[in-house]
């Protein structure tokens, strides 16, 4: 019991410092982005560029620029990080992916634990926790 304890708090002390990293490597790239944390401020109530609707048939996007890239989706991150240079926003969205995903990781990385020592208890726990968290990603995601 002692070594899943110790395992699933590192997995998620590491989980949690490494997507503050990159979630503020993400902030900190924008800076100069177009768009990003380091345009114009907003006029009164409405976006950095002065207008109060975006151009007809999009969407300001995220950070408000227009037509700025919207990361939906595991594999939309990974094709974006893949690319040269890297778009600040999918390093922010590859933080928040792994902060979602290190509860996960952990009760997996118990799970084996648990089997591994024989302990068929705690394994089953394990997986009903495991089972609740991908049910709630897979209504999330919908």
């Amino acid at each position: 019991m002692r070594a899943a304890e110790v395992l699933a708090s590192r997995i998620l002390f590491w989980g949690g410092v490494l997507s503050i990293v990159l979630m503020t490597l993400g902030l900190i790239g924008s800076w100069g982005a177009p768009g990003g944390l380091g345009g114009t401020a907003p006029s009164s109530g409405g976006h950095p560029s002065g207008t109060a609707a975006p151009p007809p048939g999009r969407s300001w996007g995220a950070w408000g620029a227009p037509g700025a890239p919207q990361y939906t989706s595991f594999g939309q991150v990974g094709r974006a990080l893949s690319r040269w240079p890297v778009e600040p926003l999918a390093v922010v969205a590859a933080g928040i992916l792994l902060l979602l995903v290190t509860p996960l990781a952990s009760l997996l990385a118990v799970f084996v634990v648990f089997v591994a020592a024989g302990d068929r208890r705690y394994a089953g726990v394990t997986v009903l926790l495991l089972a609740a968290l991908l049910l709630s990603l897979l209504f999330a995601s919908r």
